[in-house]
């Protein structure tokens, strides 16, 4: 802003020079006003974005902890699971066993089993060709009335 100034007997004229530096002053004065006021709008939505940030700390924080309790929580069901599964299968290996150990108790009974009945039909062989021995012999002559009996 270039500024002529009227000269007087001792420079520029005082009046002049007050009036500029009045209006200067106010201009100035109104522009610390306005940067007063947008400083502290400013400052005010400063306040409101710490609150804001404070709330979603807040949330952030509490997520965290619903993330570690249900961290917590999956970790113990799983390991709930994990131990049932291995209760199952070592019930089962036992089951297993048993039912094996049954099969190969039956199967040794059933072992001793044919071996008697082996013994059996042998004996009813010998009984038979023992028995026959003499019937046969006895083929021509007739049965006593005794025998009969």
């Amino acid at each position: 802003m270039k500024v002529k100034f009227k000269r007087s007997f001792l420079g520029y004229d005082p009046v002049a020079v007050e009036v500029l530096l009045n209006n200067m002053d106010a201009e100035y004065r109104a522009n610390l006003r306005e940067l007063k006021n947008q400083l502290a709008d400013e400052v005010h939505h400063l306040e409101l974005l710490k609150v804001e940030i404070k709330k979603i700390k807040s949330e952030i924080e509490y997520c965290g902890s619903l993330e570690n309790e249900i961290s917590q929580i999956l970790l113990s069901a799983h390991l709930e699971a994990t131990q049932r599964i291995y209760n199952a299968l070592k019930d089962a290996e036992k089951t297993e066993k048993r039912a094996s150990d049954k099969v190969l108790a039956r199967k040794a009974e059933l072992a001793k089993l044919k071996a008697e009945m082996k013994k059996i039909e042998e004996e009813i062989k010998s009984i038979t060709v023992r028995r026959k021995s003499p019937l046969e012999e006895d083929e021509g002559e007739e049965p006593d009335a005794c025998n009969n009996q």
